[in-house]
């Protein structure tokens, strides 16, 4: 069977939706290629902040592709894209050091939706991108919008475009309400600023009470922590992770998720939401609006804490959300569904 080298971020240590989207990933390629990996492991302490930890984790990464390199012949070697200038950074690093001790294919997987506006916020971003493209045969990215925007400005390179999918399909009855008068909405995220935590309680804060708000995740930041905690109340619940089989029927038992982040991709958590049958209300950044049908009513413009108002207003009044969600599931089977991405991901691979 042939080698695959992968590098970057994994569950259980790395709880978040690129972890989960390489997991997922991997557990397709495994069917066609013996998987190797170098893991990136980040704690969630030091999210966004340099350390000398992340440093020596970092040069024991490069010691283990060249060693890794040294004892197996790769056809492949994948590696994920960080659209920050130290990630970048790190990345084209990998890839040289990987490229010095291998003839083999590299596949880079951009998961963001911020490729364009990373490259044009520094000249030295553009020198980076354009460093690792040299040394790249293909991207793999979330949207033709991505996939053109490197066609226009790095010609002569191989982009393919995959959608997300979610680690596992679980099939639910839809819950019947048990109190009518309660609106059960679900934040389902790590507690990062820029996921709109604190706008969304700042939200619910001034809600009627029986809007309830059940909030999931993992804490990166004490100080932001003490700031969440003081929201709890008797309908904003905050509580720790969850994961597996009981996070999709909380979601199957909300009425809506909802996910205010002010910079995505493709995010996991809505196809979850879809995959079950809930609708969702989010946040207009991204590719999110090519997950959804032209006009779905519960989108709206980022970082603004009217607009979320009253999508969640708009929600709670809406005589037509069995409809919505029935049209949901239908298109997350239809374009986000294992089958058919098993299918194109193996097409990005195929020799």
């Amino acid at each position: 069977m042939k080698k695959l080298l992968f590098s970057g971020e994994l569950p259980p240590k790395s709880m978040h939706g690129v972890g989960h989207s390489n997991e997922i990933n991997i557990s397709f390629l495994r069917k066609k290629f013996r998987v190797i990996i170098d893991e990136e492991i980040v704690p969630y302490k030091l999210h966004n902040k340099l350390s000398i930890a992340k440093t020596a984790n970092f040069c024991k990464r490069i010691v283990r592709i060249i060693f890794l390199s040294l004892c197996n012949r790769f056809s492949y070697f994948y590696i994920v894209f960080s659209t920050s200038t130290v990630g970048a950074l790190k990345t084209f690093i990998l890839l040289l050091t990987f490229k010095c001790f291998n003839r083999s294919k590299v596949v880079v997987h951009i998961h963001r939706g911020d490729l364009a506006i990373f490259i044009s916020s520094k000249s030295i971003n553009r020198l980076i991108f354009s460093m690792v493209t040299r040394l790249t045969d293909k991207y793999i990215v979330l949207s033709k919008e991505t996939q053109d925007y490197i066609f226009r400005n790095f010609p002569n390179i191989e982009v393919a475009v995959l959608n997300n999918t979610i680690n596992t399909e679980y099939s639910f009855e839809k819950t019947q309400k048990k109190e009518i008068s309660l609106i059960q909405f679900i934040y389902l995220s790590n507690y990062i600023e820029e996921k709109g935590i604190l706008l969304l309680l700042e939200v619910f804060k001034d809600l009627p009470e029986n809007f309830i708000l059940n909030c999931y995740g993992n804490f990166t930041d004490l100080t932001l922590k003490e700031k969440i905690m003081s929201f709890n109340s008797a309908n904003i619940l905050v509580n720790g992770p969850i994961d597996g089989e009981s996070k999709y029927q909380k979601i199957n038992q909300s009425d809506a998720l909802i996910l205010p982040s002010y910079n995505e991709g493709k995010p996991l958590v809505l196809l979850e939401a879809m995959s079950v049958g809930t609708v969702f209300i989010a946040s207009n950044v991204g590719y999110i609006s090519e997950i959804v049908y032209d006009n779905y009513p519960y989108l709206y413009y980022p970082n603004n804490k009217n607009e979320l108002r009253k999508s969640i207003i708009q929600f709670s009044n809406d005589k037509k959300t069995q409809q919505i969600s029935k049209v949901l599931y239908k298109r997350y089977k239809a374009l986000f569904s294992h089958e058919v991405h098993r299918k194109r991901l193996l097409e990005v691979f195929n020799e």
